[in-house]
């Protein structure tokens, strides 16, 4: 919608901009961050799960994202899909 000019600002977190951009081949700086808003940018990504899921599956499901983030997969499946 930037591009077809039917929009001017888009806010949206910079990881699912990238995301989107590279989905629909936008390349260089086409598109670009006009300005960082701080009340959106500054918030964390999270992960829900259901509130009727047992308690032992969201520990293990914690214990596990963890491991993962502590191994540096979570930022590299990140980098795989988003540079």
């Amino acid at each position: 919608m930037l591009i077809s000019g039917r929009v001017d600002l888009w806010a949206m977190h910079e990881h699912v901009a990238q995301h989107i951009k590279k989905r629909e081949g936008i390349q260089g700086s086409l598109i670009k961050p006009a300005f960082k808003l701080e009340k959106i940018s500054n918030y964390q990504s999270y992960i829900a799960l259901s509130r009727k899921s047992p308690k032992p599956i969201v520990k293990l499901f914690q214990s596990a994202y963890k491991n993962l983030e502590s191994k540096s997969i979570i930022r590299e499946i990140s980098n795989k899909y988003l540079n």
